[in-house]
Parts: structure tokens; sequence; C-alpha cells
């Protein structure tokens, strides 16, 4: 039987981005992501209709039942402005997180680049960051207009 060759982890290997496996690797922006999760949850992404699949879901925590996960997609109740799917995503350094508020079509996104203090507080710094967001988008009910990104609603509001 052939012994299987190994080779010393090197101190900087976990910054190869390879590791994250189903990340995908991708690189984009905050703009890229609204624009994605605009298209997405409004069912232009694709051909077909693909959202009731997306959106079927089971609880992630049965005994709570406030967050449940479809076909990629987390799917929760915001207390103020309704359902919201969306996801985040994290690597060593950086944080991602969209959401897409169905109630008033607003999609949210934005990236950090630091992941210390934002995960692992058991609080959704995540979600507390999009809904104050949110409260400055509908605090002006002219700036809601279902299916754009918050970016296109605010110039400036967002940069990449």
């Amino acid at each position: 039987m052939a012994s299987r060759k190994t080779r010393p982890i090197s101190p900087t290997s976990w910054l190869d981005k390879r590791r994250q496996r189903a990340g995908g690797g991708l690189v984009s922006t905050s703009r890229d992501l609204a624009h994605w999760g605009a298209a997405l949850f409004t069912g232009k992404a694709m051909s077909g209709d693909y959202l009731p699949e997306l959106l079927q879901s089971v609880p992630t925590d049965p005994k709570l039942n406030t967050v449940r996960y479809g076909t990629g997609v987390a799917i929760q109740k915001s207390r103020r402005f309704g359902p919201v799917y969306g996801h985040a995503g994290w690597i060593p350094g950086y944080v991602s997180s969209f959401r897409y508020y169905r109630e008033s079509g607003v999609t949210i996104a934005f990236q950090i680049n630091t992941d210390k203090g934002v995960l692992g507080s058991g609080k959704d710094i995540l979600g507390d960051i999009q809904e104050r967001i949110m409260q400055v988008l509908v605090g002006n009910t002219s700036l809601v207009n279902p299916g754009q990104p918050a970016a296109r609603l605010v110039p400036g509001f967002l940069r990449d």
C-alpha cells in the first residue's frame, strides 16, 4: 500500500482562499451582491419559476422556528419590515451579508473587512446593521422602489 505524501503546513497556508471550498472563491462588491439579491428574489436571476423551490424551507432550530433555511437562503421575519431573505458569508478577516426585504422590495448588501467582534458574540450584528439601514431607507418612503438595490436608492450611500 503506497503512503500518501504530506507536506508541512506553512504559517500562511490559512490565507489560501482555495480553502473556502463551497464559498467558490468569488470576487464581488457590495453593489454586485445587492444587484444579485434583487434579481434572485424578484424572480429575474434565472428562467422559470424557481422561487417556490428556492424558498421551500425548514426551521434551523425547531424549538424556536425564528429562522428557516431554504436552498441556500436564510428566511426570517424582521419585527418591523416583514419577511427577509438572504445569506451571510465569512472567511478569516472578512464578513459579508445581503438581505432582501420582501414587503418593500429593498435589497441591502455589505462587506466588512474584519471579523473581530462581528461573529461569535451571540448577537445578530449583521442583522442589526441591516435593520438600521432599512430604518434610514423607509423613513423616506420616496426612496423605496421595489426590486432596486439600496445603492441605487440613495446615490453615494453605499460605495464600492
